[in-house]
């Protein structure tokens, strides 16, 4: 008879990202590392193809090769050259082990009954980062005037903005398309709390979430969180900004990448406030409720669709990620229910009625209850969120008067509302 093993604890891992302050040289020398391992990953794609022709061709038993495979041919490789024998062997394997998660990548969706694409070779301009093990002594200093030392490269002047957590495993180098440096260092900050008691969760502290476009979400509380339209704030200097880029029909010329810089700190500037009001809602949200429920949401497929552009600048990727983190660091719940007729059913008396787009109150003939649209289908989220755990919640005990609760200020991470 066997002997069941006891599982391991989940244990969190977090990144945080420091701004790194390269010198000229050092940044050349940083990007000559980064077209290195752009080599060792093209090499490492070309030996997976030849093994594997070599195999339909039947002249190996072996169908593919593995990520310990080709880190075994690493030190014959870097003895044909003199510049690989520079960069440590750590970092030139770091891109072996980024080829084998993108075949893993492939295979899991090709399972998965998708169509996706082969794993493809790596242009030196678009590789852009490269990782290695955390080794005690790497941060000397604290703040402003901390520095990196990373292996066989020397000290990296690091602006260490707040003490890691936890356990540093890894770090990662990156530049971005504006030009910033950037060192992401992987921690370990122990394990996962466990989850709270469902059935002590107070029914104030449990909420329901509908995601929307015109209202970034509408909780079972009644309060409705405007989307912020960020990009549509940024959309004119962007498009003059592009202009520019047209302007400049030389390409490859030093002008054109100067202005082919401004486009991509213009997009890099949406992406922050997007990711800044993401986490900041989520942690308002986690640190409200012990309980919060959410729409299972095709959200790949929804940004595909007709309103795909509306999907991807709301942004609800991040915020369910967000949400789902800072839940994990809390012992919190997040509940994903199944979202078909959410927006359709009476949470006052379950009675379904089709409704339109155009249709932004939810009236209901059978027991009355009249609120809005997006706050009802949030108390269906809740319901049924709470009968899938297994407990039960009240059923709202009022009719709230019909007004759209706006999102007035946020301080200190509370979300304060008020009706129009």
């Amino acid at each position: 008879m066997g002997v069941a093993r006891k599982s391991k604890p989940k244990t969190i891992r977090r990144t945080i990202r420091c701004p790194l302050k390269p010198l000229d040289v050092q940044e050349r020398l940083l990007c000559f590392w980064f077209a290195a391992c752009a080599f060792v990953y093209n090499w490492a794609l070309t030996r997976r193809r030849e093994q594997y022709e070599a195999w339909k061709a039947g002249t190996t038993t072996k169908k593919g090769l593995t990520a310990f495979d080709q880190k075994a041919e690493l030190p014959a490789l870097r003895a044909l050259s003199i510049a690989l024998m520079a960069i440590p062997v750590v970092i030139l394997r770091s891109a072996i082990d980024r080829l084998d998660k993108a075949f893993d990548g492939f295979f899991r969706r090709v399972v998965a009954g998708s169509d996706p694409g082969f794993p493809r070779y790596r242009n030196v301009s678009r590789y852009d980062s490269f990782s290695f093990p955390w080794a005690k002594g790497m941060i000397v200093g604290a703040g402003r005037s901390a520095r990196l030392r990373i292996p066989m490269f020397g000290m990296v002047k690091i602006n260490l903005y707040r003490e890691l957590r936890g356990t540093p495993k890894e770090v990662t180098i990156h530049r971005e398309s504006t030009g910033k440096w950037w060192a992401c260092i992987s921690c370990d900050i122990g394990e996962a709390p466990a989850k709270l008691d469902v059935a002590a969760i107070a029914d104030e502290r449990k909420v329901g979430i509908d995601l929307g476009l015109t209202s970034i979400i509408a909780t079972s509380d009644g309060e409705v969180v405007d989307n912020p339209r960020h990009f549509q704030k940024a959309k004119e200097q962007l498009a003059a900004r592009q202009r520019r880029v047209e302007k400049e029909t030389q390409k490859g010329s030093n002008g054109r990448a100067r202005v082919r810089r401004l486009v991509a700190k213009t997009h890099k500037h949406i992406a922050n406030q997007r990711r800044d009001f993401a986490w900041k809602l989520a942690k308002s949200l986690v640190l409200a409720n012990d309980l919060i429920a959410l729409e299972k949401l095709n959200i790949a497929g929804l940004a595909q669709g007709m309103l795909g552009k509306h999907v991807n600048y709301v942004a609800w990727r991040i915020l369910v990620h967000a949400i789902m983190c800072k839940a994990e660091e809390a012992g919190a719940w997040v509940v994903e229910i199944d979202p078909r007729y959410t927006t359709q059913e009476c949470s006052g008396c379950g009675n379904v009625k089709p409704k339109d787009l155009s249709e932004r109150i939810h009236h209901c003939s059978i027991c009355g209850l009249t609120l809005d649209r997006d706050v009802n289908a949030a108390r269906v989220v809740l319901a049924r969120a709470v009968a899938a755990l297994g407990t039960s919640v009240e059923k709202a005990t009022a009719a709230r008067s019909v007004g759209k609760a706006r999102r007035s200020k946020m301080d200190g991470g509370d979300i304060v509302a008020t009706q129009l």
